[in-house]
């Protein structure tokens, strides 16, 4: 039948007849394949299971491997796609794994930069590395990762594995935190804090990060921390000038109107203070009958699982679904509570999984590089350019009030 002969609406119908047959055609073509390379294979084959049943031999040979040979070769690129889906997971862990490489070579830089022993160009105020920070792959004077720091890092994982999990290296984000670190270290080397710190409040406190502490071991860069501090402390001044003068200009009416706003009590919000469930079995307490608080209790104990118990289960569940995928022996001591040694033994597989990963993504990424390619930055975002921007104002404008020029050559 010719395509001026199909009926009007019916070339969908051809068109299906047609792809059937040449696939029938293109199976036929890819089991004469099969067929040959068994051909010239079978006295091999039947030498190497010389010592087997013939009978089995043959339903093997016949039966059970030209079936699943024509399967794995045919769709080879399918199996070859959810293979490489298997791996997502870990590749992903594996990028954010190096970009702590780049991290730490930032914060050096901003050692440096806070003593004025260097000036680059995209660095103006201290907040320019928060933003850089979170553009890593972006940042114009941060010099690509190399093949000698992408060891340091495997060895340091191999070395420190539980940094790999939930409360570790990949989810810490306060990698260029100079102030805490600047008195972390002053603490822990027993030296004096220059005048500026001596008095600078901290919210919280936080430790060099260990990875930190391994770089600068190995790649000769400890110290950058006892260099003074000199170029935060006049920033820091002339925003203090800025918020001074934008406060006496604010109108009475202004200033009552912020007064009124510090003074008011804000009310709990349900859920977000608190949770709704606790809010329930204090209700059920408070104002339920004796009858419908031992109602409650059973509810409570079908229906409400213990916060932790339930986490635990997401967490085993998660941990169960990964090893299930895992095409390796993982194997689990005797004495520990299943649950837990699931959750240890899964952690163990992930670290490997992700040490195992780190080396192809570096090479990815080199290519990149080596073919001008952007390669974007993964996380999220906090600081954007326009924040910075204003900040940047801010000291300006500080600079200006002070008399002295416009510009960041302080």
């Amino acid at each position: 039948m010719t395509a001026k002969k199909i009926p009007e609406g019916a070339q969908r119908f051809v068109d299906f007849f047609r792809d059937l047959e040449n696939k029938a055609i293109a199976e036929r073509m890819h089991a004469e394949e099969v067929q040959k390379h068994l051909l010239a294979n079978l006295p091999k084959l039947k030498r190497f299971f010389w010592d087997c049943d013939p009978k089995s031999v043959e339903h093997l040979l016949f039966d059970f491997y030209p079936h699943y040979r024509m399967k794995y070769t045919r769709e080879a690129a399918y199996y070859k796609e959810c293979a490489d889906d298997m791996e997502i997971p870990f590749r992903q862990r594996a990028e954010e794994c190096l970009l702590v490489i780049q991290h730490k070579k930032l914060f050096n830089i901003q050692c440096l930069w806070r003593a004025e022993k260097v000036r680059p160009a995209g660095a103006d105020i201290v907040y320019d590395f928060r933003y850089w920070d979170e553009n890593l792959y972006q940042c114009p004077f941060l010099p690509p990762i190399t093949e000698d720091e992408v060891e340091l890092l495997v060895r340091f994982l191999n070395e420190s594995p539980t940094e790999l999990l939930d409360y570790g290296l990949l989810h810490y984000n306060r990698w260029q935190n100079y102030e805490h670190f600047k008195i972390s270290y002053a603490e822990e080397e027993e030296i004096e804090l220059e005048e500026f710190y001596q008095h600078y409040i901290l919210i919280g406190q936080e430790s060099i990060p260990p990875w930190y502490e391994f770089y600068d071991t190995y790649m000769g860069t400890g110290g950058l921390l006892a260099l003074p501090d000199l170029r935060y402390p006049k920033e820091s001044n002339y925003s203090r000038v800025y918020y001074l003068h934008r406060e006496e200009m604010k109108s009475e009416k202004q200033k009552a109107s912020d007064e009124k706003k510090r003074n008011k009590v804000r009310k709990y919000w349900l859920g977000a203070n608190n949770d709704l469930f606790d809010c329930l079995k204090e209700m059920v307490e408070e104002f339920e009958t004796p009858e419908n608080k031992i109602n409650f209790a059973n509810y409570a104990k079908v229906e409400f699982p213990k916060k932790e118990e339930g986490r635990l289960k997401e967490d085993v569940e998660f941990a169960l679904y990964h090893l299930w995928l895992a095409r390796e022996p993982v194997h689990i001591d005797e004495g520990n509570d299943w649950r837990e040694a699931i959750l240890q033994y899964f952690n163990k597989y992930r670290a490997k999984k992700i040490i195992e990963a780190i080396p192809i993504i570096y090479e990815q990424y080199r290519m990149c590089i080596d073919n001008n390619i952007t390669v974007p930055t993964p996380g999220h975002k906090v600081y954007t350019q326009e924040w910075i921007n204003n900040m940047k104002k801010e000291v300006l404008e500080g600079r200006k009030l002070l008399g002295e020029l416009e510009n960041f050559d302080y």
